[in-house]
């Protein structure tokens, strides 16, 4: 595995901290948000994080913030339905664990090729 790679997984983990973090708190300050507006906030909020770490530390590159937005998009549909194809065949953990790394895999190929090329 790469530097590169290794501190884009390092981010995505940090970045799933603030998403934990900021989904509880929009939850706590605005209860009537509901599940899915937190969740969208809490998303976006994670995604900005990541794409300043990644930006300063891991491809030391300037880049669009909707272009990595949208790479990291993609690659959570990606994630979710590669993940619900297998549940049925191989159980949750290990489909959502397959999706996981799925995702993690095309995030990092998409950022590095197309918003930090």
């Amino acid at each position: 595995l790469t530097r590169q790679f290794l501190y884009f997984l390092f981010f995505g983990v940090v970045a799933l901290g603030v998403d934990v973090f900021s989904f509880n708190l929009m939850l706590f300050i605005t209860p009537n948000l509901g599940h899915l507006g937190a969740r969208f906030f809490s998303y976006t909020i994670a995604t900005f994080f990541a794409w300043k770490l990644n930006s300063h530390f891991t491809f030391r590159k300037h880049s669009s913030f909707i272009k990595y937005y949208f790479g990291a998009s993609l690659a959570g549909i990606q994630n979710v339905l590669l993940s619900m194809l297998l549940l049925n065949n191989i159980g949750s953990i290990v489909s959502i664990a397959i999706g996981c790394l799925w995702g993690l895999v095309f995030n990092y190929l998409f950022q590095k090729k197309q918003t930090f090329k």
